[in-house]
């Protein structure tokens, strides 16, 4: 009887190794038959692609990939290119990016401002092009049986690369520093938190 017993769990072992190792062999095989393009729409703030836009990533192998992408914000539209470095062979993890943005600006754009003498009055501006460099983390989930499709999450730091203004006043008297402020606080650069979809494409 102990002998039956001892087979019994002797088989229910090798069972289940043999399931454990077809399982891990279909997630690695699995990992390798990511999708080559992904279409990807994200918000934040200091979004890659500002407050709204779209972007394309391709993997170049399976920890590397090239992404580029443009949106709308409140410096006008932005453009981004960059690339990211995934920590773990299945893209459902961690990856680390850097790249660097453009935003057009704008041009006479009115803003309700204080004057160094205290009136209040509506002046128009320029908001001058700005281009930053980013470095972010990501985590992603993949979503769905087939992990086509993704779900992320970016932390990081854009750092401007200007070294003029920010904005260029167009009319009026020299406006107060605070405006001056609060009509800059809105260019591109700072924290990074943003979130996004990705659908995936695959051959």
């Amino acid at each position: 009887m102990k002998y039956l017993c001892f087979a019994l769990l002797l088989m229910l072992h090798s069972t289940l190794f043999a399931a454990y190792a077809n399982n891990d062999e279909q997630e690695e095989k699995q990992s390798f038959n990511r999708p080559f393009l992904y279409i990807t729409t994200s918000t934040g703030v200091n979004n890659n692609t500002a407050i709204l836009g779209f972007n394309l990533e391709a993997p170049i192998n399976d920890k590397i990939s090239v992404d580029a992408g443009l949106g709308t914000g409140t410096w006008n539209h932005k453009f981004y290119i960059g690339g990211k470095y995934y920590f773990m062979q299945r893209r459902g993890a961690f990856a680390l990016g850097a790249g660097v943005t453009y935003a057009i600006g704008t041009r006479n754009h009115d803003y309700y401002i204080v004057t160094i003498f205290g009136e209040e009055t509506r002046e128009f501006f320029n908001k001058n092009a700005q281009t930053n460099a980013f470095l972010a983390a990501y985590k992603f989930w993949d979503l769905g049986k087939k992990r086509r499709n993704r779900f992320y999450l970016q932390l990081g730091w854009s750092q401007s690369l200007n070294t003029g203004d920010k904005i260029t006043q167009l009319t009026g008297n020299p406006i107060s520093q605070d405006s001056k402020n609060r009509i800059s606080s809105s260019a591109p650069g700072g924290p990074i938190v943003a979130w996004g979809f990705s659908f995936g494409i695959r051959r």
